[in-house]
């Protein structure tokens, strides 16, 4: 019970053990519950988002290759963040925001795509 979980970083960011356990027992678990069913519902959602764009992919050469560009443009973005971060430890996380920005990017463009993939004769 006292090792975090992959969601403690997202529900105590930055919270000591003790600040961590205290939230999660007593008087605080029913924020910590509903936190934690958030991120839950937040991972489904984003599951769902996934499986729609390898779909989607599977459907047209086209599509499954601006996806790969999509994610290897994520990853980058990513990779360049962490190195920032490294080289100046006063660089906060980019959280989950940023994330969510290049998530909708990736949409943007790969939703016109799909469409005029799949409306091509």
């Amino acid at each position: 019970a006292r090792c975090p979980t992959l969601a403690d970083g997202f529900i105590f960011p930055d919270a000591t053990e003790e600040e961590r356990l205290k939230g999660k027992r007593g008087e605080g678990y029913p924020t910590y519950a509903l936190k934690a069913l958030g991120s839950v519902v937040l991972h489904v959602f984003l599951s769902l988002s996934g499986f729609a764009a390898a779909a989607m992919a599977y459907q047209h050469h086209t599509v499954q290759v601006t996806w790969i560009c999509c994610v290897l443009a994520s990853c980058a973005a990513a990779g360049c963040d962490f190195y920032k971060r490294c080289a100046n430890p006063k660089c906060g996380p980019p959280g989950l925001f940023w994330g969510f920005v290049r998530m909708a990017a990736a949409w943007a463009v790969m939703g016109p795509v799909y469409l005029a993939c799949a409306w091509s004769p």
